[in-house]
């Protein structure tokens, strides 16, 4: 499996930040499978937005293993037990 980073900064549009996430999320391999792993990443405590703030539980530094996995990316769609 893949790990995609998706990054969000200051002044960002919903539709921008979720667009890449929806599409990565519901890839599925033949098995059913997730077929990427997505991370929302900010660069501080949380991006300001306009009409709302994003927190996200990682960090620029996610890809470096530095990060809050409650998910589990990789399991097939609907299990995170």
């Amino acid at each position: 499996m893949h790990m995609v980073a998706v990054l969000a900064l200051d002044g960002v549009l919903a539709f921008e930040l979720s667009t890449p996430v929806e599409v990565f999320v519901r890839a599925r391999l033949p098995d059913g499978w997730r077929a990427y792993g997505v991370r929302v990443c900010v660069p501080a405590d949380g991006v300001d937005a306009g009409v709302f703030a994003v927190r996200a539980p990682w960090a620029l530094d996610a890809g470096r293993g530095r990060h809050h996995n409650p998910a589990r990316p990789g399991r097939p769609y609907g299990a995170y037990s």
